[in-house]
């Protein structure tokens, strides 16, 4: 073991070495599930585990909930099945591990789907001061911090000042309004609209005429505020990494420009335009698409133009309108409310908001000429697409997530949707299966989102319906290999917790140079499990791998490289276009196929002295297949 000080890359460009990775927590949850009470971190008064938010993302003990919030955390909750609010919801662990805790999140994003309701601290603040109940945060914030925002009411349970991660460097920051706040909307697709012609506008702001080259068409921003999940904080961080450099961007979208009468290809760019707006009305989707001539480019120029897509009801007695009049299952545009306990839905359609109120310079795409770039076009075989595709449908989920229970797709030009039934694949008495209740010995509970039976049940429905729907043979990260940076990234990991390990066994602070225990230095090296296979990784730190994995890769199209540079004692960051070494958006990896790759990469062999299958496409050779901006003579 080599006794060199090596440096974990930091979360945030401070330059300054990061804290240790914290370990994993084992305090017990709210086992009762009963509500909050203010003021405290749980209702058994146990702290909560903010100390494992990623990023350094740790959130303060929760204050005392403004008033319009105590009766969310206090109060009964809604009742749909079909919206992951059960009539006896299962308690509520407190979150122990990464995982679990990313997913909590994501689960609250979901359901809240609002721009200005998504930022990562929003959701932090908002799980912690209600226990890490996703739906009681989602109550406090409809009946809280939404309804009362004019108030400038406490954000429950916040970070404070002191404690917030330092941030990047704003640029589009200051272009947004109310000091950094992203605009309200009175629907999704609204509040959308606003975050990005707040960043184009801010892009061509006077203060900005130093740096033209970050400008870009409006397509170009648009499917770069989807891919982001139209989070201010990660759009913000991938334009400053871009630095100007949209080619690539321009190629995904040069795909998708060309008139078309395939029929696959067509569903593909319905399905995206769908998710991209989080229109209520598909079939309006399509009718602005058909007046393109299926150009998404050109959709999206006018769907800005417009400030929102036009309903346009279907012609009577047709089958688009006998199914819900061409709208989809569910408002996503209009995601409801919990307001008194209750849902409050409102299925009214807002009116476009009209032109912007500047134009925005180089903004429109114009008429496409040329042809596509020769970039992949296996997706276009696929017989259906999904709507708001994640790239998550395969890992198992660990929180209440209505969007976990439905499948949106387009197939043939038509909208159509899977729903979980919630029945217990087990019970076949009298041939009759009960919805969303589950036969577990002498009681027949909820479907429960804690149970690993009845999440392992839900993940395997995903799955099947989704290689039914798309027609594809492979599930999405079985027939995605990871590519250089994945495997760099685990390569790095795993060393750090190799050389973690060592140190611990050691006795030995690993940021001194010099060995402070020579017995216990050698002891390990010669107990070190070197002889061929790793360190034993528990199931729970496997789980905060493929968590800590799927933060930096899952969805994303752009990753950042972060190197220390001995020479000027600082740390490099490069940003990294990831289609030019595979698929993008990177799938989500679960933990059993991150454990899998620990073994299959040849350079682990080498380096850790690991087993591989060689046998496995991609696997590599035993020389380093490390990006060439690890060396000393990179051009970065």
């Amino acid at each position: 073991m080599a006794k060199g000080n090596k440096r974990r890359a930091p979360t945030s460009p401070e330059g300054q070495p990061p804290a240790r990775r914290q370990r994993v927590g084992t305090g017990q949850g709210n086992n009762n599930n009963q509500a909050v009470a203010p003021g405290r971190a749980s209702a058994t008064g146990q702290g909560l585990t903010t100390d494992l938010l990623n990023n350094g993302n740790q959130a303060a003990q929760p204050r005392a909930p403004p008033a319009p919030a105590q009766r969310a955390l206090r109060g009964p909750l809604p009742v749909d099945r079909r919206a992951a609010y059960p009539p006896r919801p299962a308690p509520t662990p407190v979150p122990r591990t990464e995982a679990e805790i990313e997913e909590r999140i994501t689960a609250l994003r979901n359901q809240l789907r609002y721009p200005h309701a998504i930022a990562r601290l929003m959701l932090v603040g908002f799980l912690s001061g209600a226990g890490w109940d996703v739906n009681r945060a989602a109550a406090v914030f409809w009946e809280g911090h939404n309804r009362y925002s004019h108030l400038n009411l406490p954000l429950l349970g916040a970070p404070t000042q002191s404690n917030q991660p330092a941030p990047q460097a704003p640029i589009i920051h200051r272009a947004q309004r109310s000091g950094g706040q992203v605009r309200r909307g009175d629907s999704v697709e609204q509040g959308r609209l606003r975050l990005l012609v707040d960043v184009q506008m801010g892009l061509r702001n006077s203060i900005f005429d130093n740096r033209p080259r970050l400008r870009t068409t409006n397509a170009n921003m648009t499917l770069l505020c989807h891919e982001q999940l139209w989070d201010n904080d990660e759009i913000t961080k991938v334009v400053n990494g871009l630095n100007g450099d949209y080619k690539k961007l321009s190629e995904r979208l040069d795909r998708l420009r060309p008139q078309t009468g395939h029929q696959p290809s067509r569903d593909e760019r319905l399905a995206l335009f769908i998710s991209i707006t989080s229109t209520n009305s598909w079939y309006s989707a399509r009718a602005l698409l058909e007046s393109r001539n299926w150009d998404l480019a050109l959709a999206i120029d006018q769907w800005i133009r417009q400030g929102g897509i036009r309903v346009v009801d279907p012609p009577t007695n047709i089958k688009e309108d006998l199914q819900r009049k061409g709208k989809r299952s569910w408002n996503a545009n209009k995601p409801r409310e919990i307001i008194n306990g209750e849902f409050d839905d409102d299925d009214n359609e807002e009116e476009p908001l009209g032109p912007p109120d500047k134009k925005i310079e180089g903004g429109d795409s114009g008429p496409f000429k040329g042809r596509p770039s020769s970039s992949t076009t296996n997706r276009v075989q696929r017989t259906g697409f999904v709507i708001d595709d994640d790239q998550k449908q395969e890992t198992r989920p660990r929180a209440p997530d209505a969007s976990r229970l439905r499948i949106e797709y387009i197939r043939n030009g038509r909208y159509g949707v899977e729903h979980f039934d919630g029945a217990d694949p087990n019970d076949d008495q009298r041939g009759v299966r009960s919805r969303f209740s589950w036969n577990d010995g002498d009681t027949q509970p909820e479907f429960d989102w804690n149970n690993r039976t009845h999440t392992s049940f839900l993940s395997k429905w995903r799955s099947d319906r989704l290689l039914k729907i798309t027609g594809e043979k492979k599930r999405l990260e079985v027939r995605t290999p990871f590519n250089k940076y994945e495997r760099d990234w685990l390569r790095e990991q795993e060393a750090i917790r190799t050389e973690e390990r060592f140190y611990e066994l050691a006795q030995q602070d690993r940021f001194q140079s010099g060995i402070t225990n020579q017995q216990a230095w050698n002891e390990t090296l010669r107990k070190a499990p070197f002889d061929g296979r790793p360190y034993p990784m528990p199931a729970a730190e496997l789980d905060a791998l493929a968590a800590r994995f799927n933060q930096q890769f899952g969805n994303r199209t752009m990753y950042t490289k972060v190197l220390w540079d001995d020479r000027t004692k600082k740390y490099v960051y490069i940003p990294k276009d990831m289609s030019e070494v595979g698929e993008v958006p990177r799938p989500h990896r679960t933990s059993l196929v991150i454990g899998q790759e620990r073994r299959r990469i040849r350079a682990y062999a080498k380096h850790f002295h690991l087993t591989y299958d060689g046998n496995v496409p991609g696997g590599g050779t035993p020389d380093s297949e490390s990006d060439s901006d690890c060396y000393e003579d990179r051009n970065a």
